[in-house]
């Protein structure tokens, strides 16, 4: 298993990259895995989380972050 995700104000840019790689894997995003944070990555994460049901911030928890990862 791989080691859990921090909240979003903790995450390095190899994990934003991450979590960019898989909301373009699970079609919510198509832009590059540069780990920035902008526009098109805050609409897609607000995106998966109306799909997850959670509050529609546009920054992830930690435990949404971590599901977002483990979706195959």
């Amino acid at each position: 298993m791989s080691t859990p995700l921090p909240a979003e104000a903790g995450m390095s840019a190899a994990n934003r990259r991450q979590v960019q790689e898989a909301l373009r894997r699970l079609d919510y995003y198509r832009g590059r895995a540069d780990g920035v944070f902008g526009q098109r990555t805050r609409a897609a994460i607000r995106r998966f989380q109306q799909t997850i049901g959670a509050e529609t911030t546009g920054t992830l928890t930690a435990d949404e972050a971590d599901l977002l990862v483990s979706i195959p």
